[in-house]
């Protein structure tokens, strides 16, 4: 099981190290020292919770928050704020801001990892629960709605980070000539097989393949240039061209697909879905 990840910000080394130390065991820690740098980090790293000071130097934490909530790749991001700020007003206006939790220095280590659980164990939950309205049922891969959010929340990292993000496209050629010849049953059993090659070809935490529309894929791939990109798309249709089809009947089947590709490194004045439809209107050979 992959271990959840917690970028910590604080500008005081002592504090870090505490913190390090209790959650370096169960989870995966990244740090940061100021508010300019949280943000940097919460964009590259993409943890699944952070645990944010208040009083910095260079920005506070509640700055650091609502542009953090501002950005559509950082925004779902669960945020703590652990701070010496111990009036009301103050945890009121964190809580207003979208803190799910506030947290007094000095702390206790142990009921800080408590707390720090229960987030964890409600993040766990809502994803399931995200999931299940977010993936295909057929073929158990994302569905062109969670693909799409994807496809905005990397659209803007990359724009951030000035790297290339990529789309490949896969279309099952007469998939419908394809059905009524060997009947639907056969059809679903082809979309599985093909899916679970597709599944093969995730190489990073960040990637991600969907079926987008009934016979109609694609991948996307942060961080990954057109070479890179165009070796995916041909080590795929090779994988398919020789992965066997479980059959129905007696007979083998026949079928084709089709793939595109797209690469580009986002601008803010660009639109995402540029780059979907840059993918499926291309062909590679």
């Amino acid at each position: 099981m992959h271990k959840l990840k917690i970028l910590i910000v604080d500008d005081d080394k002592a504090n870090l190290d505490i913190l390090n130390h209790t959650l370096q065991n169960e989870y995966i820690v990244y740090v940061a020292k100021s508010g300019e740098m949280a943000i940097k980090r919460a964009l590259a790293d993409q943890p699944d919770l952070i645990l944010l000071d208040i009083v910095m130097p260079d920005m506070s934490g509640y700055d650091v928050l609502k542009i953090l909530k501002e950005n559509n790749a950082t925004k779902a991001i669960p945020i703590i704020f652990i701070t010496a700020l111990n009036s009301a007003a103050d945890e009121e206006r964190g809580f207003l801001l979208g803190a799910v939790d506030y947290i007094v220095k000095p702390f206790n280590s142990s009921i800080l990892k408590a707390r720090i659980k229960v987030h964890m164990r409600d993040l766990k939950k809502s994803r399931i629960i995200e999931r299940m309205g977010t993936f295909d049922v057929l073929t158990e891969l994302s569905n062109r709605q969670s693909f799409e959010e994807r496809l905005f929340i990397e659209w803007e990292r990359e724009i951030h980070n000035k790297t290339p993000l990529s789309i490949i496209s896969i279309d099952i050629d007469n998939f419908k000539q394809y059905n009524e010849t060997y009947g639907y049953l056969q059809g679903d059993v082809l979309l599985q097989t093909i899916a679970e090659v597709f599944s093969e070809y995730l190489h990073t935490d960040a990637d991600i393949v969907a079926r987008i529309d009934g016979d109609e894929f694609a991948f996307l791939l942060p961080d990954t240039d057109e070479a890179k990109t165009l070796e995916i798309a041909h080590a795929i249709r090779h994988a398919v061209d020789v992965m066997e089809i479980p059959s129905m009947g007696s007979m083998s089947t026949q079928f084709a697909i089709k793939i595109g590709v797209a690469t580009k490194i986002p601008e803010a004045d660009k639109c995402a879905l540029s780059l979907l439809e840059e993918a499926e209107k291309s062909v590679i050979t």
